[in-house]
């Protein structure tokens, strides 16, 4: 970037007409490049790579390059994101990712940096998440948010979906891709019979969350729930919104992790 003529340049008495001139020159170009050369605010806001300053769309494999500062990347398909190393992008370095698609986007930063602690992160169909470098990593900053739900179910899990139960000590719940996260308050439903355990009505908190299995608990980080005798039909858990126990620490845990069985 051309840098910031001297005042010296500009206003010392005496100077030559060529060294005014070559500072006008330099100023001009350092405020282009700053500000845009249109005069319009979309012009300085792009050069100035503002967030959600305009977007491009991608529907294969694709590198997240400097150009892409404050960008939405409107994708479509199954595939993976690459972002160029946090080093050369900078601190600071913004870019949003919206899934428009029914696949799933997986953001995939350079070599072995992470993101939010993680080798990857998916962006789910219908969800939007904005990503920013610091410190050689990089970070959500707003959660993968499924613009068809309600703010409570964004806030505080989503949708519902069936899931399977171990006869077990303690039991294992299995729901792929559920989402939630420990501490999420849920509640269960059968179309036949729950295990020796479980009771429809009853609410229980996620424990011990991984990425398609969780267990239960009568209390918030409490012991896992056992299961015995036998269950039939079909068994559906729903997230829930226990005001009690749902702080808004807990609602913004939920939040960047996408929380919410899914379908």
């Amino acid at each position: 970037m051309t840098a910031l003529p001297p005042v010296s340049d500009l206003v010392t008495t005496g100077i030559s007409k060529g060294t005014f001139k070559g500072a006008l020159t330099n100023l001009r170009a350092f405020l282009a490049e700053m500000l845009g050369t249109t005069g319009t605010q979309t012009s300085a806001l792009t050069a100035l790579g503002a967030p959600f300053n305009g977007s491009t769309t991608k529907s294969g494999v694709y590198t997240v390059v400097a150009a892409d500062r404050g960008k939405v990347i409107r994708c479509t398909g199954t595939w993976s994101l690459s972002v160029t190393a946090a080093a050369t992008l900078g601190d600071g370095f913004v870019f949003a990712v919206a899934n428009e698609g029914s696949g799933t986007i997986t953001v995939d930063p350079y070599l072995s940096e992470l993101v939010d602690g993680a080798i990857t992160k998916d962006v789910y169909p219908g969800k939007l998440a904005v990503f920013y470098v610091d410190g050689g990593k990089l970070t959500t900053m707003a959660a993968p948010v499924d613009r068809k739900l309600s703010v409570n179910q964004q806030l505080f899990g989503g949708v519902a979906g069936t899931f399977t139960c171990t006869i077990a000590s303690p039991a294992v719940f299995t729901k792929g891709a559920h989402r939630m996260v420990d501490g999420q308050t849920v509640r269960l439903t059968t179309t036949g019979s729950l295990p020796t355990g479980l009771t429809t009505g009853v609410t229980y908190y996620v424990i011990n969350s991984a990425v398609s299995t969780f267990r239960l608990s009568l209390t918030k980080g409490g012991t896992a729930i056992n299961t015995s005798g036998s269950q039939s039909g079909t068994h559906t858990v729903t997230p829930i919104y226990d005001k009690a126990q749902n702080t808004p620490d807990m609602a913004f845990v939920q939040l960047v992790a996408g929380g919410g069985a899914a379908t």
